[in-house]
């Protein structure tokens, strides 16, 4: 009979994922990570082909945390200021995640008009269009101004650049949100 597995596929993700919190996502090697799992590197590539298709595990693995995280701290009642919040937090709390989903070389867009049409941008300018009363190319000149200032305060944080309090976040978040509002219905 063969021997029980001891490392699993799950266990290596995770460890990974930790690895990447603590060191960030070019510090993660097999090495590493065998020594984090008290074992050699065979159960890793036993597991994953190539440590690229671990690295694609642990995106994934992120990206999951990540869509968790803003799940829990968006609040209703103010959902674009609140996720732009939880966009700043989380690269506050998890600064080398955030650096891998949002500030690596993984992202490719070529313009701010192809940003508004990935994932679920197009969804969330519509939902601004509605509770503002902006058409919904005005809705996503709106979505885009509040994600680019939340985006370079979440950069900075996740950088160690800055360390603004939460209601310094707020108030920026809502000024930028408002004046725009307010421009772009009188244009």
């Amino acid at each position: 009979m063969p021997p029980k597995i001891k490392i699993t596929d799950e266990m290596i993700v995770e460890t990974a994922a930790r690895l990447t919190r603590e060191k960030g996502f070019d510090k993660l090697n097999a090495r590493a990570l065998a020594k984090e799992l008290g074992c050699s590197v065979q159960p890793i590539f036993r597991a994953f082909e190539s440590m690229e298709e671990l690295k694609k595990a642990v995106v994934a693995y992120v990206a999951r945390d990540y869509q968790k995280f803003l799940m829990e701290s968006i609040s209703m009642e103010d959902q674009m200021i609140g996720l732009g919040f939880a966009y700043v937090s989380y690269a506050k709390k998890e600064k080398h995640f955030f650096q891998l989903l949002h500030m690596s070389d993984r992202l490719s867009l070529k313009s701010a008009g192809e940003f508004a049409t990935v994932g679920i941008n197009r969804e969330i300018a519509q939902s601004m269009a509605q509770m503002t009363g902006l058409n919904l190319e005005k809705a996503t000149l709106l979505y885009q101004g509040v994600f680019f200032t939340a985006h370079g305060i979440a950069s900075m944080a996740a950088t160690n650049h800055c360390d603004f309090s939460d209601e310094e976040v707020r108030s920026v978040l809502k000024s930028v949100f408002w004046g725009m509002v307010e421009n772009l219905k009188r244009d």
